[in-house]
């Protein structure tokens, strides 16, 4: 049996979620998305949902309350892998700045360094509990909480096939994996400013200074000649919203949804994206060379 790949950027305030089928990106309300999910799931096909909030967390996975780490209720080593660029060093005790944070490179413990845009923070610090929390039953953080029930079955570690046998979700990070696939790209060593949730030039410099638009057709251009996949010139071509197609300026969640959905069909018919980590240090799909295990 196929499965049907839904990308979701799901939204805690009123705005709505946006999703994307592969076919189509729409904007759904909260009572829209929960019907949403009890179709799919009562459907004869199998879903696997692609969702871009933290789903697991390192209190699940202890047996008693003195197993506790510091810091487990707020920050995964999948997130703690990267730092966010910074232009000075941290000061240290003795007073001397430990080396500034250049991002494309390294750190002295191997995280990777992140340009300022490309956000990966706590995940206590994300707004999208409780949204998620109810539609899916995750992230379930265990103790008081006890065990729940399902419909879809969350996947926090690579299998040894990619076969689903039940409607699943699975965590992404469309930011991160849409700047880890293009960065080394010949336009993408040309960008100057990720910040593409918040930068306004559009027509006559997305690229140096980074739109949606502009991210998207980094991402397409890149993954023209690396997968079967085929995309839109422009994205928003998949609107369901038939009157806004002529408006070729994406925002940042669709375009968050469209990479969700991106990564799990790769994912499921490729080896080019795989899951990073698991249910103790979070996890969350990626692609395959920049994979770097928490």
């Amino acid at each position: 049996m196929s499965v049907r790949v839904i990308g979701i950027d799901p939204a805690a305030s009123s705005k709505g979620s946006y999703l994307c089928d592969g076919k189509k990106i729409w904007k759904a309300s909260s009572s829209e998305l929960a019907m949403l999910l009890k179709q799919w799931h009562d459907s004869a096909d199998r879903y696997l949902l692609c969702w871009d909030s933290p789903l697991t967390v390192p209190s699940t996975t202890v047996k008693d309350h003195n197993d506790l780490v510091p810091g487990c209720f707020s920050t995964r080593k999948i997130e703690a892998s990267y730092l966010m660029e910074r232009g000075e060093g941290a000061k240290k005790k003795d007073g001397t700045r430990s080396p500034p944070l250049i991002a494309g490179t390294k750190d002295e413990k191997g995280r990777q360094i992140l340009p300022s845009g490309i956000f990966v923070g706590h995940y206590t610090g994300v707004p999208h509990w409780a949204i998620s929390q109810y539609m899916l039953g995750y992230p379930n953080v265990g103790g008081k909480m006890g065990v729940s029930r399902n419909d879809y079955k969350l996947i926090s570690e690579q299998p040894h096939n990619n076969q689903l046998l039940q409607d699943s979700v699975v965590e992404v990070h469309p930011a991160l994996s849409a700047y880890l696939w293009v960065k080394d790209s010949e336009d993408g060593k040309k960008v100057k400013s990720w910040r593409y949730k918040t930068n306004k030039k559009v027509q006559d410099d997305q690229i140096r200074n980074l739109t949606p638009s502009g991210f998207y057709s980094l991402l397409r251009k890149e993954l023209k000649e690396k997968t079967n996949i085929q995309l839109p010139l422009c994205l928003s071509e998949w609107r369901k919203d038939k009157k806004s197609i002529q408006d070729r300026k994406i925002t940042d969640d669709e375009f968050d949804a469209f990479v969700a959905w991106l990564l799990g069909r790769i994912w499921l018919d490729s080896n080019n994206v795989e899951l990073a980590g698991n249910a103790a240090t979070g996890s969350w799909l990626i692609p395959t060379s920049s994979k770097t295990e928490p």
